[in-house]
């Protein structure tokens, strides 16, 4: 930008700014330099619009489109597979690439045993998943979830259930968020999702 400038072109673009009071802000800006008679720059000009609003807009907009090709995406799978465990595990693929993690799990609660079973999940070792496979209603995050039904995200590993932590620790997962799966007779279970960076 400034190499342009200096060299007696005009720069247009956008870019984050600050406001004097320190809020952030989005810029479309024109510079260009003002030279004395020797053809020396002496100063700099900036025309500057406010283009915040535009940009959240279009970040909107964005993630919007992205959760449409998603699901578009997996009304493609469900079309293409009669196989519910493919089913699942392609979904679950293709959530963890729309929200940006690295691993995730579906449980869904037996009534009978009052258990949560594993049904599919993504990003995992196998040893964590044959110790994820039942839990007890009411243990883990996701247990709590079903249980209470309400979300729930851990913001670092420090506040993971002490019984199941040395499991998530081997995967390198530093933060989690949980939500209940709420069907017509209620919460059937839960989806877990487990980043590697330590605030959800």
């Amino acid at each position: 930008m400034w190499e342009t400038v200096s060299s007696g072109q005009e720069w247009r673009g956008e870019f984050p700014n600050r406001k004097k009071n320190g809020e952030r802000i989005w810029e479309s800006a024109s510079l260009s330099a003002i030279k004395d008679s020797k053809g020396n720059n002496t100063h700099f000009l900036k025309v500057a619009e406010d283009i915040t609003e535009r940009k959240l807009t279009e970040e909107v907009l964005e993630r919007r489109l992205t959760e449409l090709k998603a699901l578009n995406v997996m009304a493609t799978i469900v079309n293409e597979s009669l196989d519910v465990d493919e089913i699942l595990n392609r979904a679950m693929d293709q959530a963890l690439r729309l929200v940006g993690v690295e691993a995730a799990g579906m449980l869904l609660l037996d009534e009978e045993a009052r258990e949560l079973v594993l049904i599919a999940h993504s990003g995992v070792s196998d040893e964590f998943v044959q110790a994820y496979s039942r839990m007890q209603l009411g243990e883990g995050l996701a247990g709590r979830v079903v249980q209470t039904g309400k979300p729930a995200v851990i913001g670092n590993l420090t506040e993971y259930p002490e019984a199941r932590r040395a499991y998530v620790e081997k995967e390198h997962i530093q933060s989690a968020a949980s939500v209940p799966l709420v069907g017509r007779s209620g919460v059937i279970g839960a989806m877990s999702l487990g980043s590697a960076s330590p605030v959800y």
